[in-house]
């Protein structure tokens, strides 16, 4: 008896050593995601200023035109790139590197009665800086956090936050457009200089559906705000300054996207096969 126990044992000991040492390898992976999406963001106010006085005349008496001044962003698109590590199933950190599209149309509006001008410059000028539409854009780098309710499952809800910086082009606030009276053929009235503020913060927060879990490609629709701190007028300028600078502040700015996406997925639950 002593003898056949010995080798039950040991095959026994093998097995168990055997199956411990594929545990492992059956156990999930990390996960990592690389994604690409693009949308279509919502406009809204960036700033207004009431009462915005501004010099009819650089030679004889001091005569003051007053305007309204206001600008909001327009729709654009917005595209984004990132990856995330799931080193467990429903957490996962990462990093995005998005466009955001932030073009900004202006409108000025005559407040009061003009003062006397056979040229009508101001009149001129304020309405060719109601027809401009000012191309800007940003860049953001965030670092990510997602949540994610059900990864192997057809439907999986997620959440993602994020924060970072964001890269500015063009100026939010310079203000102003040429125009041409039978005194001036060219001329050009600047109500805002320009600010030269390149970079601000910038966030997310997000929530979508992916299609296919656990599948190696994914889809994705999402619900996004991405907020920008971006330079606004928050008061008149000095309308005897060469180069007039207003006040500005950095205002949270909303950036509300609808987009869908794509994720190559490597690691991580995949389906099971029958």
């Amino acid at each position: 008896m002593g003898r056949q126990a010995f080798p039950i044992i040991l095959a026994t000991a093998a097995s168990l050593g055997l199956g411990a040492g594929q545990l492992p390898a059956q156990g999930p992976t990390t996960e990592v995601q690389l994604s690409a999406s693009v949308g279509l963001s919502w406009g809204g106010p960036l700033w207004i200023v009431a009462k915005q006085p501004a010099l009819v005349s650089t030679t004889g008496p001091v005569l003051l035109d007053t305007f309204a001044l206001a600008r909001r962003l327009a729709p654009g698109l917005t595209a984004w790139v990132g990856f995330t590590s799931f080193r467990r199933p429903q957490v996962g950190f990462g990093a995005e590197l998005a466009w955001v599209a932030a073009g900004v149309n202006t409108t000025c509006r005559i407040v009061g009665q003009l003062q006397p001008d056979p040229n009508q410059a101001s009149a001129v000028a304020c309405g060719n800086v109601g027809q401009q539409r000012v191309v800007t854009s940003a860049i953001t780098a965030l670092g990510t956090v997602t949540l994610r309710a059900a990864p192997r499952r057809d439907v999986s809800p997620y959440a993602r936050v994020g924060i970072g910086l964001a890269l500015l082009s063009g100026s939010f606030v310079g203000t102003g457009a040429d125009y041409a009276t039978a005194a001036c053929p060219v001329c050009y009235r600047e109500f805002y200089a320009p600010d030269s503020r390149s970079f601000t913060w910038a966030g997310t927060l997000a929530a979508g559906l992916v299609f296919g879990g656990g599948l190696p490609l994914r889809f994705r629709v999402e619900l996004r705000d991405l907020v920008l701190g971006l330079p606004t007028v928050s008061g008149p300028a000095d309308p005897a300054s060469s180069h007039p600078m207003p006040p500005v502040r950095i205002q949270a700015t909303h950036r509300v996207t609808v987009a869908m996406g794509l994720d190559l997925v490597n690691g991580g639950p995949r389906r099971r096969r029958y």
